[in-house]
């Protein structure tokens, strides 16, 4: 039975891997129907782990019976001569194993420094959370890297054709390439559980886990990518983006400076754009009218749906600058041009003697990853009056 559940959610995953792949390659978002598959499929996949979870239970409830099907349970690894069908059951018991794709070839962590990657059932997870706590995750690019470093060829200029008569010479017009490395900036956190919540909870305590470094993470991540500094953490899109249009005020922009935004961004990258922005200044902006007094803000039509400004969708961020003399507090285009680099495991690390006096367990998470604007002509922000 456990079995059978293995290979559903496996084909789960690979019909939504093929849709996001399909998309990827085609250099686009998902359609409303591939959106919807990939949900029902993401779904689908939490209900089976639930499933999983309870079966494996109720087997390590009483070693004398368990399957002997276990034992084919994929991307499995056992620790110091273990047998395979003991290894979720060490899990189960509190224990940290490792459990890694069978398509990573690399080995992170040992257990003499009780340090292990994170289970592929899990790791999923962990995405689709820090997702719900960084805007940033949804709207860039983002793509995993295998090595402490990334280097990405970025198109800096075009080179620009020229009509051209009989028998005349032919104008050289160079491509302009210019290089971007990304790092491997570390995020990082303690959470501290005691060990009566370890021994009631079973399996429940890797989901808390997994759901408060996700979280905090998350909050962390998207600090770096909208305003990051570059030292330290990722390089943040507003810093990085070129300024499009200077207001008249420090304190106030007009209708007309914001259209005047929207133009600065070449047509093709206005097709998907999106307005980036601090929720302080959304509120000075739905209040914007048209020479028609017209709001210029229209809210989403559907529950859920992203308001609108100049028929483009809005989201809103904390970490955008505020609209402050010499600030740059709003941003529009295509946040694809933005790439984000996530190392290909998150690690976490079992404390068990660190806080052994208080009769607490501490788990380390770690997660490292970078973020920069590779397509500088695909956003454009408003600067504030000096």
């Amino acid at each position: 039975m456990l079995e059978k559940l293995i290979e559903e959610r496996a084909r789960l995953k690979r019909e939504a891997g093929a849709i996001l792949d399909k998309a990827e390659s085609e250099v686009r978002g998902l359609t409303p129907e591939e959106n919807e598959s990939v949900k029902r499929c993401n779904t689908k996949i939490d209900e089976l782990n639930g499933v999983m979870e309870q079966r494996v239970n109720l087997m390590s409830a009483d070693k004398a019976i368990w399957d002997p099907s276990m034992n084919k349970i994929p991307n499995v690894r056992t620790v110091k001569g273990e047998d395979p069908r003991e290894a979720l059951r060490s899990m189960a018991n509190g224990q940290v194993i490792e459990l890694r794709a069978t398509t990573d070839p690399q080995t992170i962590g040992t257990a003499a420094d009780g340090g292990y990657a994170v289970a592929d059932q899990w790791y999923p997870k962990f995405v689709e959370k820090r997702k719900d706590a960084n805007i940033m995750r949804q709207l860039a690019s983002v793509d995993k890297s295998e090595s402490g470093t990334m280097n990405v060829i970025a198109e800096d200029t075009n080179g620009v054709s020229s009509w051209v008569s009989e028998n005349s010479e032919i104008a050289v017009a160079k491509e302009t390439l210019t290089r971007v490395q990304f790092a491997a900036f570390k995020a990082a956190r303690i959470v501290k559980v005691s060990a009566e919540m370890l021994g009631d909870s079973m399996f429940d305590f890797a989901n808390y886990i997994l759901r408060r470094i996700a979280y905090s993470n998350g909050i962390l991540e998207e600090a770096g990518f909208v305003n990051g500094t570059n030292s330290g953490q990722p390089n943040g899109i507003f810093r990085a983006a070129t300024s499009g249009v200077t207001a008249a005020s420090q304190t106030a922009v007009t209708a007309d400076e914001l259209i005047d935004l929207f133009h600065s961004v070449g047509q093709m990258y206005r097709r998907d754009g999106v307005w980036l922005m601090a929720d302080t200044t959304a509120k000075i902006i739905r209040k914007l009218k048209d020479g028609n007094q017209q709001y210029l803000w229209q809210p989403g039509l559907q529950s859920g749906q992203p308001d609108m400004l100049l028929g483009r969708p809005v989201y809103t961020t904390s970490y955008a600058p505020a609209m402050t003399a010499g600030l740059k507090p709003i941003l529009f285009g295509w946040i694809g041009g933005y790439q984000i680099f996530d190392r290909a495991s998150l690690e976490i690390q079992r404390l068990n003697e660190l806080y052994a006096v208080n009769d607490l367990i501490g788990f380390k998470g770690v997660s490292r990853t970078d973020g920069d604007l590779t397509d500088t002509d695909s956003v454009r922000v408003l600067t504030m009056k000096a």
